[in-house]
C-alpha cells in the first residue's frame, strides 16, 4: 500500500511488483544492473541466470510519440 502511494505521487498509475529474489535480474541498456556476488547465490545459479518470464518496457517522447 505505501509502495502504491509513492507511485501514483510520482504520476505512475500503473505498477507490476516482481519478486526480488536472486533469480532476479534487471538490465537497463544491456547492462546487468544487479549481478549475482554472494557466494551462495553463485553456487546455487552459477555465473549467470536463465530467465524464465520477462517484462520489458519503452521510454517515449513526447514529441509525437517517438520512442526513445
Amino acid at each position: 500500500d505505501e509502495l502504491c502511494r509513492v507511485f501514483l505521487a510520482l504520476g505512475i498509475p500503473n505498477a507490476i511488483r516482481l519478486d526480488g529474489g536472486p533469480s532476479t535480474a534487471m538490465t537497463v541498456d544491456g547492462r546487468l544492473l544487479n549481478p549475482l556476488v554472494s557466494l551462495s547465490d553463485l553456487m546455487a545459479f552459477g555465473p549467470a541466470r536463465y530467465v524464465i518470464d520477462g517484462v520489458g518496457a519503452r521510454a517515449v517522447t513526447a514529441e509525437r510519440g517517438k520512442e526513445r
